[in-house]
């Protein structure tokens, strides 16, 4: 994986305790695997090691919300259901805002595209709804616990 292209996250599974298999693809659509170990807030990847801010815990694609992550990526974004807000975990770094206020979603709709640790991710609906207000814009970098954007549910 060298070079300029940027990653995304297509899933996270457990292998270990602190080891995950993470599955991303480039700009070509070429995918790979790496795996990386969680010390603490520590990440250790094979291109080098990452200080996670205020992250207690990572899911793996599958343990979040009754089998079923709702972010595919939920180890950057929380959702709060019973406010509608997306949160930062850790500091991002926002590529792409793909709705804006009063925008009718469905679920898994591309809320926004984000970057992390030379990753790009994309934050998907959790469900159907409306967007009631946009926190961030394009190209906007922004802190752990950083309000993205409020959704508002069926």
């Amino acid at each position: 994986m060298g070079g300029s292209q940027r990653q995304r996250v297509l899933g996270i599974k457990r292998v270990s305790d602190n080891v995950y298999e993470v599955l991303l693809e480039d700009d070509s659509g070429k995918r790979y695997t790496v795996h990386v170990k969680v010390e603490g807030d520590i990440l250790e990847t094979p291109y080098g090691s990452y200080y996670l801010q205020d992250i207690s815990r990572i899911e793996t694609v599958g343990e979040a919300r009754g089998g079923r992550s709702v972010l595919g990526v939920s180890w950057a974004i929380d959702f709060d259901s019973s406010s509608g807000i997306f949160k930062a975990k850790l500091s991002l770094k926002i590529i792409d805002v793909k709705v804006g206020r009063g925008s009718r979603v469905a679920r898994d709709d591309t809320l926004l595209l984000f970057e992390t640790m030379k990753m790009v991710g994309e934050l998907k609906s959790p469900c159907e709804g409306i967007v009631e207000e946009v926190f961030v814009k394009p190209g906007e970098g922004v802190k752990s616990g950083s309000q993205l954007l409020k959704l508002k549910c069926k």
